[in-house]
């Protein structure tokens, strides 16, 4: 039992690692994606950090552009700007939208800003929602520290140009102070911390984008290794089943198959194996070794069954030998017996027909003779009335066979019309036979194009076949139809001919007409002597009828004596026959067993 689990417990460990891979594969895919994700995060947050500190070097120079700009203008919009911009930064107005792009001098040229505002929220506190550390702070705060003196340079001067009484010497010095030597070391002991500032949050902004990145990379050849794992696991599994479990499965089908042919001398594979398929090749074996069995039992009973037919069939034999010298002579003679008696009866009846047959002959004869003289006297009187109408209507035939060569001519007309379409239809049944022939030879061409064309051209060959079929059809069809105009031009000019004949039967008919009428005078007194004779011969053939009759009666009492004679002969022979054949057939039946 634990021999045959070996394929089973196989296919379960190759499943787990299959799915450990998989999942293994998804796991690192998960990650990967995360890496990517944390990538994006980090090149987001350090451009928005770039852009945050940007905005406060950018604010400090517009605040020392506008300051400059009142100073020297005395324009009160400057000095607003200047405040506005400190509101901003220091979340006491609503930070504009887009503040990172141009703005203050859009403002500065129109007195309008080019966009909406947002809600009030200070420079700080953007900073540490995007994550930047103390440290960094710590220098925006030193270089806040430092701006003391700068705010306090910048607001003396612009206090003096605020009160609007100033003198020029004073002006002079107001504008002395933002452009001196003292405001340009305030500015730059503000700008130091802030370009430390600067490289703190691009080494720490860059640091994030590079771990970020190495992460990515990392999951990336993790997700790789994975995958590979995976494959070389699947090829690995698939040759393993392939070798332990498909190979030996197709060469055991390969067996059982042949055995289904009767092939007993198979060999049957994978017998020793210590698994499910040597389980399945060893019940295959005992499965050959029982069909051995069976064949040889099969073939000793045939053999026997053989043998013991031989035996029967032999005793048949000796028996139906014996059956048919004591009973078929007897059944021979009697059939012979029979055919003799037959045959006499026949002869006995023929002369009895003969003799039947010439007695109504002449009996049959001499009615005749002396009914045809009787209708003779009868025709004779009446040959007198029809000679008279016989004038009369020879003159009408004459009208009618001159109404009847007039039709003729008609006749004939049509008939050469009749010809005239049967020639052309020839003409359209040549042009459809030839039409035909070229139709035959584009399909017998289409044939030859498909044999070329391979198996893409077997539909092809298929129709052309067909057409090459219908044009053949076609061209029978139109010999046909080409011999039945031949016979119509034939049967045509037959009736031509013929119509000529009529015309000329009929000028003679009126030629045969006057003729008639002479005739008919000179068989009138013909017809009197006729009559007289006949008389005569009417009395004899009487006479010779009466005799006859007795003669016939004795030849019917003949004749149906012999009928009987040769009935009962018939029915005694058939019956020999029917003997023998019964006989033969149970003979037959006896050496067949």
């Amino acid at each position: 039992m634990q021999a045959s689990k070996t394929i089973t417990r196989t296919s379960q460990i190759v499943g787990a690692c299959l799915f450990l891979s998989a999942a293994a594969m998804v796991a690192t895919f998960v990650l990967f994606q995360q890496a990517e994700k944390d990538l994006e995060t980090a090149f987001e947050q350090r451009y928005s950090s770039y852009l945050l500190a940007d905005e406060l070097r950018q604010s400090s120079d517009d605040l020392t552009r506008f300051a400059r700009s009142y100073v020297a203008t005395g324009d009160e919009r400057f000095k607003e700007m200047y405040n506005q911009i400190l509101a901003i930064r220091n979340g006491d107005a609503p930070r504009p939208k887009g503040y990172n792009r141009i703005y203050w001098d859009f403002v500065a040229a129109t007195g309008e800003p080019p966009r909406g505002t947002g809600k009030a929220v200070s420079l700080s506190e953007l900073m540490r929602e995007a994550g930047f550390t103390e440290a960094e702070f710590a220098k925006l705060e030193k270089a806040q520290a430092n701006s003391d003196g700068l705010v306090k340079l910048e607001t003396k001067a612009m206090g003096v140009v605020g009160d609007g009484d100033a003198s020029a010497g004073e002006l002079r010095e107001a504008r002395k102070l933002l452009f001196g030597e003292e405001y340009h070391t305030y500015k730059a002991s503000i700008m130091k911390p802030i370009d430390e500032f600067f490289v703190m949050l691009d080494q720490r902004t860059a640091g994030a984008v590079e771990a970020a990145r190495s992460r990515v990379s990392m999951y990336s050849w993790m997700f790789g290794i994975s995958i590979t794992v995976a494959v070389l696991l699947g090829l690995l599994a698939g040759l393993g089943l392939y070798s332990r479990v498909l190979r030996p499965v197709s060469r055991l089908r390969d067996a059982m198959l042949s055995l289904s042919e009767n092939k007993r001398d198979t060999d049957i594979p994978a017998v020793d194996n210590r698994d499910e398929i040597g389980e399945m090749a060893r019940a295959t074996e005992v499965f050959k070794t029982n069909m051995e069995e069976t064949d040889r039992l099969r073939e000793q009973q045939a053999e026997q069954e053989r043998q013991a037919a031989e035996e029967r069939r032999a005793s048949m034999h000796k028996l139906a030998d014996g059956f048919e010298g004591s009973v078929g002579a007897v059944v021979d003679n009697v059939a012979a017996s029979s055919g003799q008696l037959e045959e006499l009866s026949q002869t006995l009846s023929h002369h009895a027909d003969k003799t039947k047959t010439e007695s109504t002959a002449v009996s049959s004869a001499a009615e005749q003779a002396a009914s045809n003289l009787q209708a003779v006297a009868s025709a004779t009187e009446e040959l007198s009335t029809s000679v008279r109408e016989i004038a009369s209507q020879a003159e009408q035939s004459a009208q009618i066979a001159q109404q009847a060569s007039d039709q003729s001519v008609r006749t004939t007309e049509t008939i050469q019309g009749l010809a005239t379409a049967a020639d052309r239809i020839g003409q359209v049944v040549t042009l459809i036979n030839d039409i035909a022939e070229q139709t035959n030879l584009l399909a017998l061409n289409a044939t030859i194009e498909a044999a070329r064309a391979g198996e893409a051209g077997k539909g092809f060959a298929v129709v052309a076949q067909e057409v090459k079929t219908l044009a053949e059809q076609t061209g029978k069809a139109t010999q046909d139809i080409q011999h039945q105009i031949e016979a119509i031009q034939g049967e045509t000019r037959e009736a031509v001919s013929a119509i000529d004949g009529i015309s000329n039967t009929v000028k003679h008919i009126n030629e045969s007409v006057a003729a008639i009428s002479s005739a008919v005078q000179e068989q009138e007194a013909t017809t009197g002597e006729i009559a007289r004779n006949i008389e005569d011969v009417t009395k004899a053939s009487e006479t010779v009828a009466q005799s006859i009759s007795g003669v016939r009666d004795i030849a019917e009492e003949t004749n149906q004596s012999a009928e009987r004679l040769r009935s009962e002969s018939a029915t005694f022979q058939s019956g020999a026959k029917e003997l023998r054949g019964e006989v033969d057939r149970f003979l037959g039946e006896v050496r067949a067993a």
